[in-house]
């Protein structure tokens, strides 16, 4: 009886999040691209962001997605809130399929295969097909589990007494609220939260008003895995981490407050319509709360956006800072997330008077290895691995630099040093704020001048060193800020040549 809810929960726990991740890494790049084009409004970035969520079966993981994106800086936060809205929404598609489908018609005749077959592709298969593979089974695992979880509450509906958490007033609705919102966190998914109310509402083990209250609770509860994926994120994902709160906390309140309407409305609705059931009336009060929230906040969108921005102002962050994310983030947001640290490094690495110690930039570029390497166990297109390729080359680039940086700043000895490198400095700056091929061309004819300008300052420092005008200390001195010249110049247009995008394909 309470075995086999749990195991019916588990199946669809583990199923979701195997079919979930499977289509996140197949859907990542399609993602992406669509993602610039369905944001331009907030309109419009509802609707992508409900589709999305009504395909992957997952809110948190759209959500998710777009944290990503918007913690490797390829989505502006602004435009991100609409899509955080339409998740939502689009969640509740999982409510309607599970209570027209899932608790109504008996799929494990044709669920069991599904789990094999894609068990099968998921481990002989490789790349895509193999996550398709795991897709399928992942959808299998659904409906296997909503069958023996409707099958354990059923048996459960004859010794549980639904009086006991007995709704009375607003007090007992917070309850249920809280009861609905600790599902949430537990099982790190509101999808698997509501369905196993929605079997619960079905065998009559709760009411259609105590199941309402618990899937307000459901819907608040996955803001608290919003903030576990914004963890350490740079400020604009946290940002979006706190609109994604406030919209799901919000309401939720909202529904609370109008719950006895909200009950007794869409309860004349379901009889009107002529529906007796109370799992499709529960997933119909699921899509009217939150549509309802979407149609309120809209046009709010800006003003939240001010706020939560002053709430959450900008500041610098450490290097890392967008190396934020689970194994998970889809290769597109991966490898721009790297891309753009890389850029923060060179930038760093780079400065006349350094302020940033070697083994902080050390530590950097290492950390952005370890953040690409992932990429090996998801399906990565052979863009993207030309792209991972071309990463790899800047860090390479960037370490051998880092071991030129002199241990000193250039002091009044280096007065001498060839005007040439302010130029190529100042050129090199251009290319990081703007890294163009125009920049790239510049950057090149630059570099070739300073560099022909230090190897004549090197000739001279040992020439002047030779005939005593220098000391010793002094000419050491000299060569080694004109070694990290050279280093720079180099091993900087090595990066320049990697980092510049319309030299390489786009990550998605």
């Amino acid at each position: 009886m309470i075995g086999t809810a749990l195991g019916g929960l588990g199946l669809f726990l583990l199923g979701m999040h195997v079919m979930t991740g499977s289509l996140t890494a197949l859907a990542g790049d399609t993602l992406r691209a669509l993602l610039t084009r369905a944001t331009r409004s907030t309109w419009r970035g509802v609707v992508f962001g409900a589709v999305a969520t009504a395909l992957l079966q997952s809110s948190s993981a759209v959500t998710l997605l777009v944290i990503g994106f918007v913690s490797a800086g390829m989505l502006p936060f602004g435009r991100a809130i609409g899509v955080i809205y339409g998740s939502n929404l689009g969640t509740t598609a999982t409510a309607w399929i599970v209570a027209a489908v899932g608790l109504k018609v008996s799929l494990d005749a044709y669920a069991m295969p599904l789990v094999g077959v894609g068990a099968i592709l998921g481990v002989l298969a490789r790349g895509r097909v193999a996550q398709a593979g795991l897709a399928l089974a992942g959808f299998g695992m659904v409906f296997v589990g909503i069958g023996a979880l409707q099958e354990g509450l059923s048996a459960l509906g004859d010794t549980f007494e639904p009086g006991q958490f007995s709704q009375t007033g607003i007090g007992g609705s917070l309850l249920l609220v809280g009861v609905g919102a600790a599902m949430t966190v537990v099982l790190q998914s509101s999808s698997a939260a509501v369905t196993a109310t929605l079997a619960a509402v079905d065998a009559g083990t709760v009411s259609f008003a105590q199941a309402a209250a618990l899937v307000i609770g459901q819907n608040m509860g996955t803001t608290v895995t919003t903030w576990i994926g914004s963890a350490g994120s740079p400020v604009s994902a946290r940002r979006a981490a706190l609109a994604h709160t406030g919209f799901n906390v919000g309401t939720g309140v909202i529904a609370l407050v109008l719950l006895p309407v909200f009950v007794a409305a869409v309860s004349a609705v379901a009889h009107r319509l002529g529906v007796d059931d109370p799992a499709i009336s529960l997933a119909l009060f699921h899509t009217a709360f939150n549509a309802l929230g979407v149609v309120l906040f809209v046009p709010l969108t800006p003003r939240i956006e001010r706020l939560v921005s002053a709430w959450i102002p900008a500041r610098q962050g450490a290097l890392t800072q967008r190396l934020v994310g689970s194994d998970t983030m889809v290769a597109a947001a991966r490898l721009e997330s790297a891309r753009r640290t890389i850029v923060d490094i060179a930038r760093a690495a780079s400065e006349p008077v350094p302020t940033t110690t070697p083994d902080t930039l050390q530590d950097a570029i290492q950390a952005v290895r370890a953040w690409l390497a992932p990429l090996h166990a998801v399906p990565t297109t052979a863009d993207q691995h030309d792209l991972q390729l071309a990463l790899l080359h800047a860090l390479d680039h960037l370490d051998r630099l880092i071991t030129h940086l002199p241990d000193t700043a250039p002091g009044p000895a280096d007065a001498a040093m060839p005007v040439s490198l302010a130029a190529w400095q100042s050129a090199f700056d251009t290319w990081l704020q703007d890294p163009t091929a125009d920049a790239l061309q510049t950057l090149h004819a630059v570099g070739r001048d300073a560099t022909e300008a230090v190897h004549a300052a090197r000739a001279q420092v040992l020439e002047r060193t030779a005939s005593g005008a220098l000391s010793v200390p002094d000419s050491q001195l000299r060569l080694q800020h004109l070694r990290w010249a050279a280093a720079h110049v180099s091993h900087g247009l090595g990066v320049a040549r990697h980092l510049t995008p319309s030299t390489l394909p786009t990550p998605g």
